[in-house]
């Protein structure tokens, strides 16, 4: 409800023209110049929030989409802070620069995750395109700041990613680690630990490349499919 849209259908003078224009009993002149008044009361509605807006949030293509769209926001936002940044393009966090017309960018992401999503044929556009700036500066050099605890998952679940893609940097919060793990469900052959504990997590290897290319386009895997049915109905006993 804090969209630059919704906050313009609920101004008073916008609700009281799109009534109008929607009022059957009223002349059809009436309602056509009402509509028309419409549109132009609610272009200067979303232009004075966009304008008086201290802070605006939107993907980065979104936040140029508004000055394609006419719609002028503050002078200058000295700060675009950018989530999910290892997923981002290059030229999508310009967008966003330029929609601001930034001094300073904030990333916050994991480029241990997935990077951004390329849907191109030209192996080299993929290539360029596919490395994130977040990625890219982490390449030339500059510092990260780590975050260091984690408050999602249970400590045993932790060990394994923090080890291998964090340099066992990353530790459970204290609830956490006071947390007693739930009984594992019976119809899974868990791994069992030097202190005779079980651990909640597995990796199944199924074999080598098993997938199919379809002449529709798109993979499958029957073979992957199966085992987790299997799975699946053995858990549930």
């Amino acid at each position: 409800k804090r969209t630059i849209l919704a906050m313009t259908q609920t101004h008073p003078e916008v609700v009281a023209l799109m009534k109008q224009a929607r009022d059957a009993s009223l002349p059809g002149n009436l309602r056509s110049h009402a509509a028309a008044e419409l549109r132009r009361v609610s272009d200067e509605v979303r232009h004075t929030i966009a304008r008086s807006a201290p802070v605006v949030v939107a993907s980065c293509i979104g936040a140029h989409q508004l000055l394609k769209d006419g719609m002028s926001l503050r002078d200058k936002f000295p700060l675009v802070v950018l989530d999910e940044a290892s997923q981002t393009t290059e030229p999508a966090l310009i967008c966003a620069l330029a929609a601001a017309k930034a001094e300073q960018v904030v990333m916050v992401g994991d480029t241990k995750q997935l990077p951004p999503t390329v849907a191109s044929g030209m192996t080299e556009l993929r290539t360029t395109l596919g490395m994130s700036p977040m990625a890219r500066l982490e390449t030339g050099g500059v510092n990260e700041r780590t975050l260091r605890t984690q408050y999602r998952m249970h400590p045993f679940l932790l060990e394994f990613p923090s080890a291998y893609f964090y340099k066992g940097v990353v530790k459970s919060s204290e609830e956490l680690q006071s947390s007693e793990l739930r009984e594992l469900p019976a119809g899974f052959p868990w791994h069992e630990r030097k202190d005779g504990s079980y651990l909640p997590l597995a990796f199944v290897h199924i074999g080598g490349d098993l997938e199919m290319t379809h002449d529709f386009s798109g993979k499958s895997n029957p073979k992957e499919a199966e085992l987790v049915v299997t799975i699946v109905m053995d858990l549930l006993g």
